[in-house]
């Protein structure tokens, strides 16, 4: 599967699965702990964590590496959440319908993968600058 693929080809990605949804997670700098980033759901919706940007933004990382990081996701499917709200939080929906398509995601999964490795690496950079 793609997903597979992408978590082995990225070290700081791991897998993390329930029985509705499976959850992409990263792996941050400087600690032991890791953020979901993204969700997809067994109806075939993909969501992304909606606390991602406040949860780095207490790690030292920008928000603006996150809306980056939905810019892109936007590109892929409009359904993707655009922006974050002034609280930190990325509008997410509870039905299938209103979330981004899985089905419209894996012609571009290319593009994904391109992002979140984006994402990763603009992560480890301002973990370092942080330092």
């Amino acid at each position: 599967m793609l997903v597979d693929r992408l978590v082995l080809a990225h070290d700081s990605l791991q897998e993390d699965f329930t029985t509705k949804k499976l959850a992409i997670r990263a792996e941050l700098p400087n600690g032991d702990i890791s953020s979901p980033i993204l969700y997809i759901s067994t109806g075939g919706a993909v969501t992304v964590y909606r606390w991602l940007a406040r949860g780095l933004s207490e790690r030292g990382i920008p928000e603006q590496v996150v809306q980056q990081f939905l810019d892109g996701l936007h590109g892929i499917d409009p359904k993707f959440p655009g922006q974050i709200a002034p609280n930190g939080q990325i509008q997410g929906f509870k039905g299938v319908e209103k979330n981004a398509s899985l089905a419209n995601v894996l012609p571009r999964f290319s593009e994904l993968e391109q992002l979140l490795a984006q994402l990763l690496q603009d992560i480890d950079r301002h973990a370092q600058q942080a330092v």
